[in-house]
């Protein structure tokens, strides 16, 4: 296990300590001898890593080193091991790690590693690509998720560090499958982890603070409503204070719709829907969203009811079989000991002019079919987007856009580095052709690696980008289309 704090501020030495290496390829066999020769790999474990260099410094020291092959860690040639052959060893190391496993924008682990940022311990399965970044963005999304909920991770009854538990989906392409929290630790998936998507670590944390004053599940409309509410205010403040953490935001947006409403819903009450959930998406995360909004607007507090939880007590769920043969979980809090929750810290009355405040902001809650008839992503504070595929289980896209929901943007760069490394290194693709599809309309400027301009040209669909690590759209203007094709699966 590795574990290492924050970005790689370090520089090229913190590599060493993240194992971030592979088998060194082309093992040459010894004439005389005819061992197999594989040069770092001193223990001869069959792999060139970070296990090498720890058996070579202790044998320098004249430390315990079983199973070193001094044929292996020969690397002048001259016959004998001393620290030269170390120094030569590690430059070895870090040339192989940075051209398989680093990249200016992230790595890839390769056992589990532990990522330490100022707020948050991030436990990290092996063989998962990580940004450099990714202490930056995530603490910032701690910080806003505290600030709008006025609520601490750490100053509660419950109050600790948070965790966040990172894992790879099984024997899919896909990066993405269900986030969820267990009491105070939050567990989420490759994809997850800033890359193609933001929902689900900032929807899972927000259970985690709730668990921290109140260790019990407070039924779907409120518990599943308060992520979904603050998911909401946290985009708010991102976009706000830091619009690069908000670009990453895309899925929330596109996450809030499907827990929308619709018109029918005043033809019941708001009990009934507490008990049955919307009949659009998932119902119940719409209603406690909306809920939690009412509630928030009218009485300026929508947090108070998670410390009073305790007094209304608890029963616990269950799982139980539908006629059709499926299961699905039964709320232990039932609907009316929330809403006995809810008079209790906000009065008798705290429903009653719900439905009213609701037909006056129904724009907020609507679901709308077509996002990109009404909402934009505003980059025009942005300078530099870092740009990552998408993996899912219906297939994969790298986009821009994301649900083509049009880009505003001022003279943005987009790094498509990070696109080349993850696609090549990561997911095992060539991106030697990839071609890029923009609106006519944009004006484009193309850069190669070291930041020199290739060309300058208009949008279209089809324009080539070889040699081209970062595309910048020239000027003010809205993108509405954004999309890189043509790569394709390498034979394994």
């Amino acid at each position: 296990m590795k574990k290492h704090r924050g970005l790689l501020s370090a520089g090229i030495s913190s590599m060493l300590l993240l194992n971030l290496f592979g088998s060194m390829p082309c093992p040459a066999v010894n004439a005389e001898t005819e061992q197999t020769v594989m040069l770092g790999d001193v223990n001869s474990d069959g792999s060139f890593n970070s296990a090498d260099a720890v058996m070579m410094q202790s044998y320098i020291l004249g430390r315990e080193a079983q199973g070193f092959t001094l044929g292996n860690a020969d690397f002048d040639g001259n016959q004998r091991i001393d620290v030269f052959d170390v120094i030569l060893l590690k430059k070895a190391l870090i040339g192989y790690i940075s051209e398989n496993f680093y990249s200016e924008a992230g790595y890839i682990t390769q056992e589990y590693t532990e990522v330490e940022t100022e707020y948050i311990t991030f436990k990290i399965d092996e063989n998962i690509y990580v940004r450099n970044d990714l202490a930056l963005h995530a603490d910032r999304i701690y910080e806003a998720i505290e600030t709008v909920t006025g609520m601490s991770f750490t100053d509660a009854p419950y109050g600790k560090r948070v965790v966040v538990n990172v894992s790879k989906p099984q024997d899919t392409e896909s990066e993405l499958s269900t986030g969820y929290a267990i009491g105070d630790e939050a567990y989420i998936s490759s994809g997850d982890l800033l890359i193609d998507n933001d929902y689900a670590i900032i929807h899972e944390m927000i259970h985690t603070l709730e668990a921290r004053y109140n260790p019990y599940y407070s039924g779907k409309t409120l518990s599943e409503g308060f992520a979904v509410y603050t998911n909401t205010l946290v985009l708010e403040y991102l976009e706000e204070h830091y619009p690069d953490t908000y670009a990453i935001g895309w899925s929330t947006i596109e996450h809030d719709m499907n827990h929308a409403v619709e018109e029918d819903i005043y033809d019941q009450s708001l009990e009934y829907w507490m008990e049955n959930g919307y009949p659009h998406g998932n119902g119940l995360y719409g209603v406690g969203r909306m809920l939690l909004a009412y509630i928030h607007e009218t009485k300026g507090d929508f947090t108070s009811w998670i410390s009073a939880r305790d007094e209304i007590g608890y029963i616990a769920g269950k799982w139980i079989e539908n006629e059709d043969g499926t299961t699905s979980y039964e709320d232990g809090f039932t609907v009316d000991m929330q809403l006995e929750l809810l008079k209790n810290v906000y009065g008798d009355d705290i429903l009653d002019g719900c439905y009213d405040w609701l037909k006056e902001n129904e724009a907020d809650f609507m679901y709308q079919y077509d996002l990109s008839t009404w909402v934009t992503r505003d980059f025009t504070g942005i300078e530099q987007y870092d740009l990552y595929p998408s993996f899912y289980a219906g297939g994969n896209v790298i986009n821009l856009l994301r649900k083509d929901i049009p880009v505003v943007y001022s003279n943005l760069t987009v790094n498509i580095g990070p696109t080349r490394f993850y696609l090549e290194k990561y997911k095992g693709y060539d991106a030697s052709g990839i071609v890029l599809n923009v609106n006519e309309e944009c004006q484009l400027a193309l850069y190669d690696k070291d930041g020199n301009l290739l060309r300058e040209c208009s949008g279209g669909d089809g324009i080539s980008l070889e040699d081209v690590y970062k595309i910048k759209l020239v000027g003010d203007g809205t993108a509405t289309k954004f999309t890189i094709t043509n790569y394709t699966k390498e034979a394994s």
